[in-house]
This record gives structure tokens, sequence and C-alpha cells, in this order.
């Protein structure tokens, strides 16, 4: 697929979230999507979402990717909902009013004092719905025989912490260990053990 899209800053106020994201029923407004959303993910993990999006920003690699829709003269997300979600929470909490008194304090208490106006523009990926809808099947069918998104296991998580810190633990040691001296073996068959 060739690409056709452009990158560009957007104003967050420009930008509706997808009535038909795939995480949740079709909604009938901008409201009802952002509540469907959070109901669906879960609102404690689109408040740690909240916080990190605040803390560090979006990711350089992981730009939300949109489609201008003419009729609404505004942006719509088709990859990014929940970062875009949880910026316009940032922002206006006050329009987040389902999701109870507490919620809305608790993220009000977390941008006290913090300059929102950096986070109203936002680096997008603006493109046809064709390529949108591609860009999202391919980041959340998994790998798909190599071609999408590879989740780490176990052992690569380990590795690259090990790799960030440049220190090695336990559980790193014995992996290496194992590997570097009983390559080939059952170790189950030479080592009793649980």
């Amino acid at each position: 697929m060739m690409t056709k899209g452009e990158h560009k800053e957007i104003n967050i106020d420009r930008i509706n979230n997808y009535f038909e994201n795939p995480r949740h029923d079709v909604a009938n407004s901008q409201t009802d999507t952002l509540k469907k959303l959070f109901e669906a993910v879960g609102i404690q993990y689109m408040l740690n979402l909240a916080e990190d999006v605040l803390k560090n920003g979006f990711l350089g690699c992981a730009q939300p990717t949109l489609v201008y829709d003419k009729k609404m003269d505004k942006y719509i997300v088709y990859e990014g909902n929940r970062r875009i979600a949880c910026l316009k929470l940032l922002l206006y909490p006050d329009m987040f009013t389902f999701l109870g008194k507490a919620s809305v304090d608790k993220i009000k208490k977390m941008t006290n004092g913090t300059n929102l106006e950096d986070m109203k523009t936002v680096f997008c990926y603006i493109t046809n719905e064709e390529e949108a809808f591609f860009i999202m099947e391919r980041l959340h069918s998994g790998e798909d025989k190599g071609r999408g998104t590879k989740k780490w296991s176990s052992r690569e998580k380990e590795n690259f912490k090990v790799r960030q810190n440049h220190s090695k633990n336990i559980s790193y040691l014995i992996d290496f260990y194992i590997k570097k001296y009983f390559e080939g073996y059952d170790i189950t068959k030479i080592i009793p053990f649980t």
C-alpha cells in the first residue's frame, strides 16, 4: 500500500474520537463516544494513561492517525483514540462528567500548576479512510506471520530491562547460564527442579 497521507499538527479542538471504534459499541455523539471508550477500556486504565500522557507526552513513533471529515469539518481519530481521549481529559476535565466527581477532581489535581497550552496541538498522521483502516488492522491484529507488531516474550522483556539498565538480575543470569551450558539439552531431565 502506497502512503497517501501527511504529517501535520492539529489543534485538539478540531479532533473527534471515532464513534465506530471497535473497542466499544457504536456511539451517537462525541460525549457518548468518550464514555463508551472509558467504560470499555476501564476508567482506571484510562486515568493511568492520562497520567503518562501528561508526564511523557505521545511517543514519537505512535502518532495518532486521523481522517478529515468534510461534513463535520473535523478530523476523526482512527488510530490513537485512547491517547486523544486522555489528552482531552487533561485539557477539559469538566467535560467528562460521566466519570464522576472523584475522577475529575483527580485529573484536576494532577494537572494543577501545569501549563497545558503546548498539549493543545498534536502531531498526527492525516490520511484517507482506506489507509487508516489498513493501519488499524496492522497494529491491532498481532504479528500476522511477521507483518505486524510482535509482542515481546518474557525473556525478551527481561533482556530489554537488563540492556537498558546495564545491570543483570538473577533471572537473567539463570537464563543466560542455562542457555550457555545446557544448549540443546532438556534441563528438566538433567537437573531435578520445579
